[in-house]
């Protein structure tokens, strides 16, 4: 196996993520979701980019109205060819601190954080 570097932001399909699940008092509350990861993996040493797709889990805590902390953990679906050669996403992970402003009946955040990935090839 070998480590690409991704490029390219990841697109969380709102619409196909599962609905948050929380306890009456926001504060302390725990959420766990569902999300589809949509990467485009861009080398530096070609002009192809090959387009893949993951499946996500979220697991987080609120640490007030505000703010939580999050982890995501997931596994490549769908792969794609970059030339010759099959790549596949094997696994992604990441921690995040979301932070947003809660309305009456949507909650706007932002999520900032990291996430590390390894892309396999054949």
């Amino acid at each position: 196996m070998r480590d690409l570097k991704i490029v390219g932001a990841s697109i969380f399909a709102s619409f196909l993520a599962a609905g948050t699940v929380q306890a009456e008092s926001t504060v302390g509350g725990r959420y766990v979701g569902l999300n589809l990861g949509l990467y485009t993996l861009d080398p530096e040493t070609t002009s192809e980019s090959a387009d893949l797709t993951s499946v996500e889990g979220r697991l987080g805590g609120y640490l007030n109205a505000h703010a939580a902390l999050e982890m995501r953990a997931g596994a490549g679906v769908i792969g794609d060819e970059l030339g010759a050669r099959n790549v596949d996403l094997t696994y992604t992970v990441g921690a995040y601190k979301r932070v947003g402003l809660p309305l009456e009946n949507v909650f706007p955040y932002l999520t900032v954080g990291c996430m590390f990935t390894e892309v396999s090839s054949d």
